[in-house]
């Protein structure tokens, strides 16, 4: 119950058109909990996704050097996992959005890889919600 519960308050401080200080530094602090969570209480899928959590976290507060480790975690068990879609979509969008922090010019590959996989993604709804996040 604690991975689901942090990782709702992670979309719900996602949610708000700015934040505190205090609620970047609880952003940060509710992903890793909730990967803490999904990793020991979860499945693999659930800790690819934790990573992301985390890798987009820091990536909200401009952190991209942490972005960036967590996004390559991420692709990583999401390569290990063999995960497609939906999930492997996300990966891209970690590795573009901390790659863009970076400054490195390899972010607008990964950006076309995520573009790429939007179509293979089966579930209309959750199409829609990773173009909706890729606009962003």
């Amino acid at each position: 119950m604690a991975a689901k519960a942090t990782n709702n308050r992670c979309w719900e401080l996602l949610a708000m058109d700015s934040r505190t200080p205090a609620e970047s530094r609880e952003l940060v602090d509710c992903a890793h909990a909730s990967l803490w969570h999904w990793r020991y209480a979860g499945t693999r899928t659930n800790e690819q996704r934790g990573e992301w959590m985390v890798s987009h976290a820091y990536a909200m507060v401009a952190n991209g050097d942490e972005a960036l480790r967590h996004a390559q975690q991420c692709l990583e068990l999401t390569e290990t996992e063999e995960l497609a879609g939906f999930d492997l979509g996300y990966a891209y969008e970690a590795m573009w959005r901390a790659l863009t922090l970076t400054r490195d010019p390899a972010a607008t590959q990964w950006r076309a890889k995520a573009e790429a996989i939007a179509e293979s993604i089966e579930d209309e709804e959750d199409r829609a919600i990773f173009v909706a996040d890729l606009s962003v």
